[in-house]
């Protein structure tokens, strides 16, 4: 292998006969696009990873929420779970934006119906919880818990 001109020179052996093949340096200076495309890859998959280990913990707490609020209330909380409706970015009382989570959740007042209520974070911060009015019981009515 000799330097010619800040190039390399290759010799390839094909039958009796040297071939040369010149192979430009890649300047220092300047980044590969193979390197930026796998830069940009791993950023997007680090912002995946926060902002699903966020939704996680706002899930939780809008699940800490429902159960506080059903207890309260003398209701049953379904299935002990909520299931996200909507998400969207709001600003907050800071001005700053965050993401704003709408989570639904069913609830029962007799232990023989299914009630939908709401529940509305902005960031891990419960902005608002709908909880229907339960329907009076008539007194015919067991309740089953």
């Amino acid at each position: 292998m000799q330097k010619t001109d800040d190039r390399l020179r290759l010799y390839f052996d094909f039958t009796d006969s040297h071939q040369s093949v010149y192979f430009s340096r890649p300047s220092a200076l300047v980044p590969r696009p193979s390197l930026m495309i796998e830069l940009l890859t791993l950023l997007i998959f680090i912002a995946g990873a926060l902002f699903w280990t966020d939704s996680m913990r706002a899930r939780e707490a809008a699940l800490d929420a429902g159960r506080r609020a059903c207890a309260a209330e003398g209701v049953q909380l379904l299935d002990w779970t909520v299931m996200l409706k909507k998400t969207r970015f709001s600003r907050g009382e800071d001005g700053r934006m965050h993401v704003k989570r709408v989570y639904e959740f069913e609830f029962s007042d007799t232990g023989n119906n299914r009630i939908r209520g709401s529940i509305t974070l902005l960031g891990r911060e419960l902005l608002a919880l709908n909880l229907p009015v339960a329907h009076v019981i008539p007194s015919a009515v067991a309740r089953l818990h």
